[in-house]
């Protein structure tokens, strides 16, 4: 039985470690040029305030939205789909 607990003290002890070591910086992190390429397009791109506003409202009347994770970990299973969790403050309508 203490076994687990154990277990458990050891997971977090190892990530409180890996979370003191010194981030790195974004020059040594490897990036492809094929990734900086499509970042640059990304960025470039233009989206219209109707375009924003049309695909906010998209998500947040057309997709079914759980309240709870039990309701929605029940259905996910009766349906065979995967779960999507977001966590956020204030409304997920648009802007604040």
């Amino acid at each position: 039985m203490m076994r687990p607990a154990w277990s458990v003290a050891l997971v977090l002890c190892a990530q409180i470690s890996v979370s003191a070591q010194t981030p790195l910086s974004s020059s040594e992190i490897p990036v492809s040029k094929q990734a900086t390429a499509d970042a640059k397009a990304f960025r470039a791109q233009v989206v219209s305030e109707k375009e924003v506003y049309r695909n906010v409202r998209k998500l947040t009347t057309e997709l079914k939205w759980h309240s709870r994770l039990k309701t929605a970990t029940k259905e996910a299973n009766k349906n065979g789909k995967p779960i999507l969790w977001i966590q956020a403050l204030g409304e997920l309508n648009g802007y604040v």
